[in-house]
């Protein structure tokens, strides 16, 4: 975590917590007395490895910083660099008035293009646009004697020659000297690539739920809702489709913009350059980048700033790449124009191509029987379109998951990192497999919905599969101490099952029941057989916060979310898929589900059925 200037005064041998300021971090007259000073220290000894910056470290003159000769640096400052230079964590420790700065090889990835000045440089001349930010929460850390823990913090930072919006988790640990508190040791998360991927695929699926319209009034109305929940990638959006004589570009949607701004012309002849190059973008059917620095009063977004570029890019639809219109898109100001952003902007392109092609398919079929088979080959292309994009945002996530996934795991078992670093690469590893369970039901949802979905049907017993789909639940349940009751009274439960997809459903149903269980409520597992005997049910009931009728109808439709909990978070959230993918794999075996709830407050029950194999 990159932090601004903190400053601290006083402290004392007699042990008096030390007390904030503006000038120094503690007595300059009796500095570190956590060591005999007369004894000296070898750094290439006391520092050994540690890769480019332990040999910085070891060879610097610290002789002219007032933290002054590694030969004569207190044990309290020399434990947490060792610490650092062993971590393959980002880490940076500050130390004495002016927090003068050390960090290790893996931080460099962070502090960019100020590697290697700042090593031995006061905090706030490495970091001086943080400054304001930070400076509180040092202050807090520094004055103990507990440390100071952030997820997931919003920093604009300047590295590389531009300000770039990122996210850090970090933690502010503070070192204690002989005279109190003498420094800062800071562990770092980069969250960047995980919070954007986030919020971008929340809006890719956003604009799929709405790829159903009927007619291009209705595909701009649900695009504009859609577009409104990300102003941060997207601070604002225009969307010009030709007019009937594909004369003219007609503004059909203005999002995070209103429609009367001199830059929003409600028409655009398709010659025109002004003040977008849309004849540019037609003629080449390429994209252009546009400077925006000097329009004025252009809406912000989610950012203090506004957008300095956009980019302009073609709208074709049907299987000739037709022309439809044009896409506007204003960038976000702290986010360069490179991958992979370029292609979160072209699967946004296409989620509109893909519901401008289905709303225009059906209006064919409406004005018209002789054209129901150009409808139809366009309604083809759109669904193309759509599993094009559902394939390529789910390779192009699972493929940095998979290394990710590997190096926290191993990073989050290692007994030799320090338990909070653990603590922390836990964290990461369990934010990346909420990711991985996203992504495959993203995907078992397109399989299913093109009837791709192939079954590996056996006779499995129900009763092991569920309770193997139970054991993959028992940490949540033990972490909120729910009560357990088992009762399994079926005489007969041989199935005929995909036994993977079997456990898939119970598992989805029992996920659902312990996420919407309050701690210490209570979960009931009950099997018994029905219709003389020929069906196998389960019914798994819950103390949890029950569903309204509305949500009653609705909780096995896709992409579907009661408003349940005041908490959520993107680890229980999910899609909205998992009930839905359930009904689907239930049906495909021949089964039923359904849900009853009596109401909020009341709880809900769930109830699987399947044919039981005769003998």
């Amino acid at each position: 975590m990159p932090s601004g200037a903190i400053v601290k005064t006083g402290g004392s041998p007699s042990g008096k917590k030390a007390q904030m300021g503006n000038l120094s971090l503690m007595n300059s007259k009796a500095p570190f007395l956590c060591h005999d000073p007369t004894k000296s220290r070898d750094p290439s000894r006391i520092f050994s490895g540690g890769g480019e910056m332990g040999e910085r470290i070891r060879n610097f003159n610290w002789s002219k910083t007032p933290l002054g000769a590694v030969e004569y640096w207190p044990q309290c400052l020399v434990t947490p660099v060792q610490i650092m230079l062993a971590s393959r964590q980002p880490i940076w420790v500050g130390w004495g008035a002016e927090l003068t700065y050390l960090y290790n090889d893996p931080y460099k990835a962070i502090i960019g293009g100020r590697h290697p000045s700042a090593l031995g440089k006061p905090v706030s001349e490495v970091w001086p646009e943080l400054r304001d930010q930070n400076d509180p929460v040092l202050q807090r850390a520094m004055a103990g004697p507990e440390g100071i823990y952030v997820e997931e913090q919003l920093l604009i930072m300047q590295r590389h020659g531009f300000r770039e919006e990122t996210y850090y988790t970090y933690s502010f640990t503070p070192i204690q000297d002989d005279n109190g508190i003498g420094g800062i040791i800071c562990a770092n998360t980069d969250d960047t690539l995980r919070v954007i991927g986030q919020r971008r695929i929340s809006l890719l699926l956003e604009m799929a739920a709405s790829a159903n319209a009927r007619n291009a009034e209705d595909v701009c109305h649900r695009m504009k809702a859609a577009l409104a929940t990300n102003h941060k990638d997207l601070p604002f959006v225009l969307i010009y489709l030709f007019d009937a004589a594909g004369k003219n570009l007609v503004l059909r949607c203005a999002a995070g913009i209103s429609d009367d701004h001199p830059v929003a012309p409600a028409a655009m002849a398709p010659t025109d350059d002004a003040p977008w190059p849309v004849a540019q973008v037609l003629q080449s059917n390429a994209s252009r980048i546009v400077d925006l620095s000097n329009y004025s009063d252009l809406p912000h977004g989610s950012w203090a700033q506004p957008p300095d570029r956009a980019v302009v890019l073609p709208l074709t639809v049907g299987p000739e790449g037709g022309r439809a219109g044009v896409v506007i898109a204003a960038l976000n100001p702290f986010r360069q124009w490179r991958e992979p952003y370029q292609s979160f902007i072209s699967l946004v392109v296409s989620q509109i191509t893909a519901a401008v092609t289905t709303a225009r398919a059906f209006e064919a079929d409406r004005k018209s029987f002789e054209r129901e088979q150009a409808a139809r080959q366009e309604a083809e292309s759109a669904m193309r379109v759509k599993d094009q994009f559902l394939a390529t945002l789910s390779h192009e996530l699972r493929t940095p998951l998979n290394p990710a996934l590997l190096i926290a795991s191993d990073a989050a078992a290692d007994s030799a990192l320090p338990p909070n670093i653990r603590g922390q690469f836990e964290i990461i590893l369990k934010n990346i497999e909420v990711e991985a369970q996203l992504i495959d039901e993203l995907l078992d949802h397109s399989r299913i919905t093109h009837g791709k979905l192939n079954l590996k049907m056996r006779t499995v017993d129900a009763h092991g599969v569920l309770r193997e789909a139970l054991q993959t639940v028992q940490d949540q349940i033990q972490k909120k101490r729910i009560q357990i009751a088992v009762k399994l009274k079926a005489k007969q439960h041989l199935v005929s099952a995909d036994s993977v997809r079997l456990q898939q459903v119970f598992w989805n149903v029992l996920r659902n029941a312990v996420k919407f269980t309050p701690e210490y409520g209570r979960i009931c597992i009950e099997s018994f057989q029905t219709g003389s005997n020929s069906t196998f049910s389960v019914t798994i009931t819950d103390s949890g916060i029950g569903m309204t009728p509305e949500e009653l109808d609705n909780s096995f439709s896709a992409f579907a979310q009661g408003n349940h909990t005041k908490n959520k978070s993107a680890s229980d959230g999910g899609l909205g898929l998992g009930l839905a993918i359930s009904k689907r794999l239930v049906e495909l075996h021949s089964g039923s589900i359904h849900a009853m709830s009596d109401g909020r407050g009341r709880g809900s029950a769930f109830t699987i059925e399947f044919p039981i194999v005769k003998d």
